[in-house]
């Protein structure tokens, strides 16, 4: 039976739709051009970061996604970056901007060779029942991690909002897969929820795993389950039916053993 459940942020406890609540313009840009920018180096990722950037978009050359970082490409013949800090932060000399001021917001970070040009706060939605769910695996004594590529305050806000204690960001698709890998030298039963592509090695390492029918194709072929209604609580009541099937199984074989000890 599984002691470790490691949950996904985006998509998985949340709705993986992000809206932009806020800009920042450090260097003085103009904001519909940044978003025009943005557009056009999400244009093709499939990160649910990038749903938050549609519109107008700028003809970006030699586009390419940067797995758990960002995406990069060139603008008019220099180098553009959109993503996380440390991503952007290879191509600008100067200090970052503060980012996402509000609790729970996660900041993507728009820069080129020049300098800093934009900070996006993003907004997403906590799923429905994902309380209800953390609360219902903690009482079956599982233990629930929070794991996720996302900014480290923005997965600190929803691990306090849902009251779990082994919570981790910034963690990029190699940290994750020896997270699970860490959990399993200890012994620990490990399953793992996810969503993304980025998920796809570490859901096929953990002893079981769990896809949302939302997510990324890859994803789904690495995991055992798929969970068709986006919804938590069907992991949930997976653990439930397993744990009476196991309970099931022992009473036959006690029946058996007795049986062949009469006879």
């Amino acid at each position: 039976a599984a002691t470790d459940v490691v949950l996904d942020k985006t998509g998985t406890l949340t709705e993986g739709r992000f809206r932009v609540a806020g800009v920042e313009l450090p260097g003085g840009a103009d904001e519909a051009w940044c978003r025009a920018l943005a557009c056009g180096l999400e244009g093709a990722s499939r990160h649910p970061l990038a749903r938050a950037f549609d519109g107008d978009a700028l003809d970006v050359k030699d586009v390419r996604n940067h797995p758990g970082l960002g995406v990069e490409g060139n603008l008019d013949g220099r180098r553009v970056r959109i993503g996380t800090e440390a991503f952007c932060r290879e191509l600008v000399a100067g200090p970052a901007p503060v980012a996402a001021p509000e609790t729970g917001l996660t900041p993507v970070f728009l820069a080129d060779e020049r300098g800093w040009l934009a900070v996006f706060s993003l907004e997403d939605q906590v799923r429905e029942h994902a309380r209800e769910a953390v609360d219902a695996l903690r009482a079956a004594g599982i233990r629930v991690h929070l794991l996720s590529g996302d900014h480290p305050a923005a997965v600190a806000a929803l691990a306090a909002r849902l009251e779990v204690a082994d919570a981790r960001g910034g963690a990029l698709p190699q940290d994750k897969f020896e997270y699970i890998e860490g959990l399993q030298r200890e012994g620990r039963v490990v399953a793992m929820a996810g969503d993304g592509l980025n998920d796809a090695p570490v859901l096929a390492r953990a002893d079981v795993s769990f896809a949302m029918g939302s997510g990324a194709d890859a994803a789904q072929r690495h995991a055992d389950f798929i969970l068709l209604g986006n919804s938590l609580r069907e992991m949930q009541g997976a653990f439930l039916q397993a744990r009476r099937t196991m309970r099931i199984v022992r009473q036959n074989f006690a029946w058996a053993l007795a049986y062949n000890a009469l006879a």
